[in-house]
């Protein structure tokens, strides 16, 4: 089929819609799914909602940096952004432009301060890089994550250099900015009622082995508990679930004699699970090639008495919150931002991010 052109031209027309289209389909599926009785049983099954109103913050006061090289994309992008915004709901100013004379590290950093200092109240601060460097990477980072915090956004110049997919990569970058801002993409109800401090707290906790679960449900359980006594009169009711990736269990569906991959949503939580403690076998994702890997989770705490079945459709429904990824993923979303900001601050910031960002997704 790549061979016929004709073939491949009609395709991508199919393909590379405009924003205004995208938007469009993706409001006629969620018509779709919400009309179909079958369709909303199965949402209803797993207590989740589909609402088409999401939060957006508008983006008033921002600025953008770029080398006077990259003066054309960034003036392409910024023009992009205006256009995406409108149909997907985002209110979007011009920015604050600043035209560098060089790419060095230093020509940026002290640009993206001064212009901090001047601007207090800046929400966003983008940069348009040429090439990789980690080096620049890093400093632009370390000053909007740790000396001046505030959310930030990098773009590598040969992102937003292939005119054809200009509108898609601006459509996603600017949405991504929405999530780093405090917006909302996509949301699930989740039916625990929280008030200043929460009554229920649920930790999910990666990369344990088997052999680990012992010395994290008598040592690592204990402190977590212990550090609630630093608030007044406070004693929440905990669940602590492990989460394993790293296993040998392959899960196959069955129909007709024909063996499958397990739809997203498969739980199995008998005959393979362990007999000391409360797990069971979750496949979230959707597997376009290979076999279905689930995921394990172990519960080895759970004062909060939640069923096994809240515990299934509660790790579903945060499978559903990654907002990079336009669907599931395999693990929780918070698993999944935990290694983003811990790679984050390992790999390029080697510090502590500012208390200021953390209520953010600064790090996505």
């Amino acid at each position: 089929m790549r061979s016929d052109f004709r073939a491949m031209k009609d395709l991508t027309k199919h393909i590379n819609v405009n924003c205004e289209q995208h938007t469009h389909s993706i409001k006629q599926l969620l018509k779709n799914i919400s009309t179909n009785p079958e369709s909303m049983k199965e949402i209803s099954r797993w207590g989740l909602e589909i609402d088409s109103e999401i939060l957006l913050i508008p983006l008033s006061m921002w600025a953008i940096f770029y080398p006077h090289r990259c003066a054309e994309q960034a003036e392409e992008l910024v023009s992009t952004f205006k256009k995406v915004a409108g149909p997907i709901g985002v209110r979007l100013e011009r920015p604050i432009r600043v035209e560098l004379r060089d790419d060095r590290t230093e020509t940026y950093i002290k640009s993206i301060h001064s212009q901090l200092t001047s601007e207090p109240n800046m929400q966003l601060v983008v940069c348009i890089v040429f090439g990789n460097r980690d080096d620049l990477y890093s400093s632009i980072k370390k000053l909007c994550c740790v000396k001046s915090p505030i959310p930030s956004q990098v773009i590598n110049v040969r992102t937003i250099s292939q005119q054809q997919k200009l509108r898609s990569i601006a459509q996603k970058v600017l949405l991504q900015m929405n999530s780093k801002l405090g917006g909302e993409l996509w949301t699930v109800t989740v039916p625990l009622v929280n008030h200043n401090l929460p009554e229920k707290i649920v930790v999910y906790r990666d990369g344990v082995s088997d052999g680990q679960l012992s010395m994290v449900e008598q040592y690592e359980i204990p402190q977590l508990i212990k550090c609630f006594e630093k608030f007044p009169k406070y004693e929440p009711k905990l669940v602590f679930i492990v989460v394993q990736k790293h296993i040998n269990t392959t899960l196959y569906s069955c129909n007709a004699n024909n063996f499958g991959t397990p739809p997203p949503g498969t739980v199995l939580d008998h005959t393979l699970t362990h007999k000391d403690w409360v797990d069971f076998f979750l496949m979230a994702h959707h597997i376009n090639q290979g076999c279905g890997l689930p995921t394990h989770y172990i519960c080895l705490y759970n004062t909060a008495n939640l069923t096994p079945d809240h515990l299934q459709r509660l790790t579903f429904k945060m499978c559903h919150l990654y907002w990079n990824w336009p669907g599931t993923i395999r693990v929780p979303a918070p698993c999944k931002y935990a290694h983003k900001v811990a790679y984050l601050a390992g790999q390029y910031l080697h510090s502590e991010p500012a208390i200021q960002l953390s209520d953010k997704l600064f790090f996505l």
